[in-house]
């Protein structure tokens, strides 16, 4: 069953349909996505952190959302980004990860993931035991960002993977999915 509401902006210039949707109707949904597609994803994760002396494993959550393009293409976004910065487009994209289902739908080991390239983070929470903490409490035990450079750009073209289970909510075509 789906269920629905209506959003409106501060100044009720656009309306967004919500639906709640189950995890097989968000596949059927993103399967419907043609062409590179802006959306935004909000996310659930247990952060990978350092375990030696943190108080906050076993009991923290990570909260993002992010700007994303779902079904883009890697390679041709490499190459657009070094045309962008005057250098030879000769990037290749190497072999995928996964098996793709569609573009932005990868299947492995029986779990779903989605595909994106992350345009922009607009939030990013922890917490711990349903509080919001701080997030310089949390950098001591944070890993370094892994880079490529595979691609030979300044600005990364970075892409995220997040396993379909761990995604609370997607914002694609003027409709808010909050998955079920």
């Amino acid at each position: 069953m789906t269920t629905f509401a209506l959003l409106f902006n501060l100044n009720n210039k656009h309306i967004m349909k919500t639906e709640h949707v189950n995890r097989e109707q968000i596949i059927k949904i993103l399967k419907g996505v043609k062409g590179a597609t802006f959306a935004t994803m909000t996310i659930e994760t247990v952060p990978n952190l350092r375990k030696t002396d943190n108080p906050y494993i076993g009991k923290i959550k990570k909260i993002a959302s992010h700007n994303v393009c779902l079904n883009f293409d890697y390679q041709n976004s490499v190459n657009r980004q070094l045309v962008r910065e005057h250098k030879e487009n000769n990037f290749k994209a190497e072999s995928t990860w996964g098996e793709h289902v569609t573009r932005c739908i990868v299947k492995k080991d029986d779990k779903y993931y989605i595909q994106a390239k992350l345009e922009k983070t607009l939030d990013s929470s922890f917490v711990v035991n349903g509080e919001i903490i701080k997030r310089g409490l949390i950098k001591p035990f944070e890993y370094a960002r892994p880079t490529t450079t595979k691609q030979n750009v300044e600005k990364q073209v970075r892409i995220i993977k997040p396993k379909l289970d761990n995604m609370k909510e997607l914002i694609l075509n003027h409709t808010r999915y909050v998955i079920i």
